[in-house]
């Protein structure tokens, strides 16, 4: 039988470990990192947090310090998906996670977000999700410029979709979920 209160200053000790490390870690920084990708977000991730793979273009890994904790982008074409409900229950499936999903609206995209459990290796791992249907560009047409004549407005592209999700080892995720979260919010 395993106590609570060791299990919780077990928790605060790694919480307070993982501050150190991305305290020092960023030390060097003023602030927090801003990333901009091509496909129009950008992440302002946490000092001491660095890619650790991905594509570049379509898929971004990022880990902590101490190599704990895992931030994941995925971003899809448009339309390959047909909302943000069925975005995150294909992610899942290929995850092979149990959630616990919920919809709402994130800046006017369809969104869910996802509690989760999975395993990679054989390692217990628990995190969140966010999953963002991109939104359909706005009818081009015309308008009047400032001077009060016509003008024509191109057609503007639809967005990708998006995938987040930010996990550690599940005995260690009640630490981490404070960056974990400061992660997910990071993304824009």
């Amino acid at each position: 039988m395993s106590n609570p209160l060791r299990a919780r200053a077990s928790a605060l000790v790694l919480a307070a470990a993982i501050a150190a490390a991305l305290s020092a870690a960023g030390a060097p920084r003023a602030a927090a990192e801003e990333l901009w990708s091509d496909l129009g977000f950008f992440v302002e991730m946490p000092a001491g947090f660095e890619i650790q793979g991905g594509d570049g273009v379509s898929s971004f890994a990022f880990t902590d310090p101490l190599g704990g904790m895992d931030y994941l982008i995925f971003a899809y074409e448009p339309g390959r998906f047909a909302d943000a409900e069925t975005l995150a229950a294909e992610r899942l499936s290929k995850l092979g996670a149990e959630s616990e999903t919920s919809s709402y609206t994130y800046e006017g995209r369809n969104a869910v977000f996802a509690t989760l459990s999975f395993e990679i290796g054989g390692e217990a791992r628990e995190g969140l999700g966010v999953f963002i249907e991109g939104r359909d560009p706005p009818e081009s047409g015309s308008a009047k410029s400032p001077t009060g004549q016509p003008a024509q407005i191109p057609p503007a592209a639809p967005e990708p979709d998006y995938a987040l999700i930010a996990h550690a080892r599940s005995a260690d995720f009640e630490a981490y979920s404070p960056f974990i979260l400061s992660c997910l919010d990071s993304f824009s």
